[in-house]
């Protein structure tokens, strides 16, 4: 009976552990998309405003983006 309950406490947390790691990944993606559709909203603001350095500014930024995710293999 308490070989059991060790078990399940260790099954736990595994389990909570697993959680907090899938929580921070999320937690991850989610600030990386919002900066990705900042940029894009920035970027279309000065694509209608012709402001053409901060167009250019922020193409260098969205290849450096893309250039960080297929060295991850994304």
């Amino acid at each position: 009976m308490a070989e059991q309950l060790r078990a399940d406490g260790a099954a736990l947390e595994a389990l909570e552990n697993k959680r907090l790691m899938l929580m921070n990944a999320r937690d991850e993606k989610l600030a990386e998309k919002k900066a990705v559709d900042k940029l894009v909203f920035d970027f279309l603001e000065a694509d209608d405003n012709m402001n053409f350095v901060a167009q250019r500014a922020m193409l260098n930024r969205i290849v450096d983006l893309m250039s960080r995710d297929a060295a991850r293999g994304v």
